[in-house]
């Protein structure tokens, strides 16, 4: 078309298309702090009594709350690229050139190792069977008895170790990619005898220009050996790569004491590039046997300092009481090693094992241990990444009991870590429910990907509602983004916005492709239950049952709290200071309430709540502890409820829930006496911390009582304070605009300071509530007709609960064993309503959206939100049912599709319009409205015809 021609056409196209109205809008409400509707929706929201938000502040009558900022994730893109293979993807890298992406995955059901260069490598060879350009190393190694030996093919040319007639090399699941450099590690067998045998840990390494040469794959093996002093053999335990530079990689690497688990030894591999070639030197940072049985050694990191000084920090534990964090530094400059190896190590002269250089300092407990000193606890840690690109800090997972997510900063000069809580992904507040395995992968600064395992109980659980993939762009902010087909599921190895999630060899669920996910960073709108609180306003301090050395002040105000500690998420009159000191642990016998004169009905549930702060040390020097705390719920008279509950951990730097809830087994007799006054009931409340024989109990923190109360619906913080009653919590969307076709996506999460499965749920003990209540999450109603749709989440069958109220008609539905409610979990709900049908899509925790269905019809024009607790991030609904083949993007994006919404600002008006013609009249991309790959007149005629449907 001429440009004349094409111009004047244009004028009198965009005059037409901006009269034309659009015959049906987008309806949206958008929570971050505070509240944004799209034009004709009104929000309101009441509550009558005042309450404290989650940064300790009093609100005012009908004053929303707003979470913390929440990491909301979405589906990723997923894909499964393998079935019924036991598939681990163990690294991924970049090659030399700094940009093409490199994989390695051991796929031990075939034994074979294969080593994948560029994007879309691994889904060619895996999904398409296209393996022209991927190294193979089929390493099943029959000479010794079938094991697996990635050395046994190699012949000893180009300077590589050739294979060794009495070890074999078998992979684990750590290993790296970095610049070229090929890092495995490995699991050394010997023979002993007559079986191939775990007796060391190894390392295994080649670079990629050597794969891609006509020799054989050349692998240099270092051998990890122990000593004549060592009386365990040790296996692989943990693997940590620390990326410094171009030219520098560090691996430290951990083993785990067999066949009791005491004691470990730490190596530090120190790989540079050198002319081109990649030189590599190990030292043994630290050994040890320990007396402490199932004390052993679990991994160890590296950080970086300011000055130019470097610190291997060592992780030990699994004893809980018993875990301790040793640290040696090397100065500015320092040499690496002393250049002297050490007697029986290495497997060749090439591949030896040396005691660190002077420069080192001496390794030493610098948290925690045994014997009379102070132990230090704290969680576990099984895992250890770079937080940042300087390498300044770590990221740590937690293994058994909260398994947070935590960051680890280390001072060489007072020689204190610190630690800081970043998330709470467990299952409950019971560590008796389950160990939590949490692992990390990612590169130093993010993306990261981690898992949790939670133990299995029955077969169901241990399949596809457990095992989660959380997602984190920083490091920070954390979310959950996936739920793993099985708990086998290796953690995913990301790389260039993609990763690859493996396998146990037992289970073989094959290999899954996952996209980093769309996230958002938000302050969702919180929304609880009301309850009464019974909490008395003046809690004394303790006289009795408190052991000599226990400490104990009361904080008045939250202006006496220690410097850097923020106010508690709650009520901050009943605040306390609590020193341990003892060699015992017993923190005295609390009374909540005043003497109540409404005991509670049989079988009534009791919840006691606090929220525990473990500190810092306020000077240099002093010890830094967690708190370990277990509490007995009773009454005074101990025969109508008595209940401990397991000991739970509590990380420094954050406000963290502890929550007792059991359940009223008999009710006071006064039969005898019909005439004599009621008995009041005092509840009591038992602290301690932990005690061992023969180690002193030692603890520093806050405690802050949030509230007792009778048959509560629900453990999540309300914010009341002391003594009193609150009405429901009314949150009401009115003015939306659906007839019998219409689609409404709602996106919430399950508060992290909500323990277990919400209600009843499979947790055990003090984290299951023991009620039938069923939270009701939001309520579609038809002010006009009466008609309703109420949708429930149904935690102890592991799903929801749908009904519909349609004239006279009660329409229930269940959805049972789909989803397992965890804590920090998003959920997304989409409803699509047609041919007197509503359709009901749902994730929980990353699922893949579940379906079901209600025959039916409702004409909505008012949606209430709650009154059961969601942090809720967003509701939108359009005039239209979604298609199947839309449902996948939705949950990926959380938001519903609008193509007329060229804007992308929730309207479709002439703004729209005026956006589309800037690009179209552009030739940009975004002109090709109809994807056809051109910009013409066609994709008006497609941009006018979603015009005309709007959103």
């Amino acid at each position: 078309m001429h440009s004349i021609a094409r111009h004047i056409w244009l004028i009198g196209l965009t005059v037409a298309m901006t009269a034309m109205p659009a015959f049906a809008q987008r309806q949206w409400v958008r929570f971050d702090g505070s509240v944004e509707t799209s034009p004709g929706l009104t929000f309101s929201f009441a509550r009558a009594a005042s309450v404290y938000d989650p940064a300790g502040q009093l609100l005012p009558p009908d004053v929303p709350r707003w979470a913390p900022p929440t990491l909301f994730c979405g589906l990723p893109r997923n894909e499964r690229l393998a079935v019924s293979l036991a598939t681990n993807a163990i690294a991924a890298g970049v090659d030399t050139d700094g940009n093409t992406p490199v994989y390695v995955i051991n796929t031990s059901t075939n034994e074979r190792l294969s080593v994948h260069f560029g994007k879309g490598a691994v889904e060619k060879a895996f999904r398409d069977r296209n393996w022209s350009g991927t190294y193979m190393l089929f390493h099943g190694d029959t000479s010794k008895g079938g094991r697996s030996n990635i050395l046994w093919r190699q012949f000893g040319n180009n300077g590589g170790t050739p294979d060794i007639p009495t070890m074999a090399f078998s992979t684990t699941d750590g290993a790296t990619v970095h610049n070229g450099l090929i890092v495995l590690g490995c699991d050394v067998l010997e023979q002993v005898d007559g079986e191939w045998t775990s007796r060391r840990a190894g390392l295994a390494f080649t670079t990629t220009d050597r794969l891609t040469q006509k020799d054989p794959l050349i692998i240099a093996a270092v051998g990890l050996q122990t000593d004549a002093a060592d009386t365990m053999r040790g296996s692989p335990w943990a693997f940590s790569a620390f990326p410094i530079s171009d030219d520098e990689l560090i691996v430290v690497m951990t083993d785990y004491r067999r066949p009791v688990k005491t004691g470990g030894i730490c190596y530090a591999t120190r790989f540079l590039k050198v002319a081109g070639e990649w030189t590599h030197e190990t030292i043994r940072i630290a050994r040890s046997e320990t007396p402490t049985m199932t004390q052993h050694w679990h991994c160890g990191g590296l950080i970086r300092h300011p000055d130019g000084r470097e610190t291997i920090l060592i992780s030990i534990g699994d004893g809980i009481s018993d875990n301790s964090l040793i640290a040696s530094t090397l100065a500015a400059g320092g040499a690496w090693s002393n250049g002297v190896p050490i007697e029986g190590t290495g497997i060749d002269d090439r591949s030896r094992v040396y005691s660190p250089s002077a420069d080192w300092t001496m390794p030493e407990t610098v948290w925690g241990g045994v014997g009379d000193s102070p132990p230090q606890r704290h969680n576990q840690v099984i895992s250890m990444v770079a937080a940042d690109a300087g390498f300044s800090e770590l990221l740590c997972g937690a293994d058994e009991t909260n398994a947070p997510i935590l960051k680890l900063g280390y001072n060489p000069d007072t020689k204190m870590p610190e630690w800081t809580t970043l998330s709470l992904p467990s299952v409950t507040s019971a560590p008796g429910d389950g160990v939590l395995n949490f692992s990390m992968r990612g590169l130093p600064g993010g993306p990261y990907l981690g898992r949790i395992d939670a133990a299995a109980v029955t077969p169901w659980q241990a399949n596809e509602r457990e095992t989660r993939i959380l997602y984190s762009p920083d490091g920070t902010h954390w979310g959950q983004c996936f739920v793993a087909s099985t708990s086998g599921h290796r953690q995913a190895v990301p790389s260039d916005g993609v990763a690859y999630i493996g396998s146990k060899a037992l289970e073989g669920a094959g290999l899954r492709r996952l996209e980093m996910p769309f996230s958002t960073l938000i302050r969702p709108l919180i929304i609880g239950s009301s309850q009464t609180n019974l909490m008395r306003p003046d809690m004394q301090i303790p006289q009795n049952r408190v052991d000599f050395g226990v400490i104990i002040t009361a904080i008045n105000g939250i202006e006496n709290l220690p410097t850097g500690v923020p106010p508690p998420p709650c009520d901050p009159s009943n605040m306390f200071r609590i020193e341990n000191y003892s060699n015992a642990g017993r923190l005295g016998l609390w009374h909540p309430a005043s003497d109540l004169q409404d005991t509670p009905a049989p079988d009534q549930s009791v919840l006691m709540r606090a929220w525990v702060y473990a500190l810092r040390p306020d000077e240099p020097g002093q010890p830094q502890t967690t708190a370990q705390l277990a509490a007995r719920l009773s009454d005074s008279t101990l025969e109508h409820l008595n209940y401990w509950t397991d000991r739970a951990d509590f990380e420094s730097g954050k406000w963290m829930p502890f929550a007792i809830w059991a359940k009223w087994s008999k009710t006071i007799d006064d039969t005898a006496d019909p005439l004599a006054p009621e008995e009041p009931w005092l509840p009591e409340v038992f602290l301690r911390t932990e005690r061992q024989s023969n180690r002193t109990a030692f603890s520093r923190f806050l405690i802050a009582w949030e509230g007792l109360y009778l048959d509560t619906p629900t453990i999540q913080s309300n914010g009341l304070p002391a003594r009193t009653d609150a009405a429901t919590e009314d949150v009401v969307l009115e003015g939306l605009d659906l007839n019998s076709d219409w689609s409404m996506l709602l996106v919430g999460m399950v508060p992290d300071d909500q323990w277990d499965n919400r209600v009843g749920g499979s947790g055990k003990k003090g984290s299951k509530t023991n009620s039938d209540h069923l939270p009701t999450l939001f309520t579609l109603e038809d002010s006009r007709s009466g008609d309703r749709f109420l949708f429930q989440a149904n935690p102890p069958r592991e799903g929801v609960f749908a009904t519909l109220f349609n004239g006279s008609m009660v329409k229930p539905k269940f959805h049972d064993y789909a989803v397992y409610w965890l804590r920090q979990s998003p959920v997304t709900v989409l409803i699509r309503a047609a041919d007197a049908q509503i359709a009901v899509n749902y994730s929980v925790g990353g699922s893949i959206p579940k379906t079901f269905s209600v025959n039916g019809t409702l004409n909505p024009d008012r949606l209430r939100l709650g009154p059961d607790p969601l942090w809720w991030r967003s509701v939108e609904a359009i005039p239209y049912a979604l298609k199947d083949h839309e449902v996948t993007e939705v949950f990926q994006m959380l938001t519903l599709p609008c193509p007329a919404d060229f804007n992308s600002d929730g309207v479709v008006d002439s703004r729209d319009i005026i956006a589309f013609l800037a690009a179209w009249t552009g030739g940009a991309i975004g002109g090709d409205f109809n994807g056809d790959g051109e910009v013409n007149s066609l994709d008006v005629i497609a941009f006018l015809s979603a015009y005309a449907d709007g959103c």
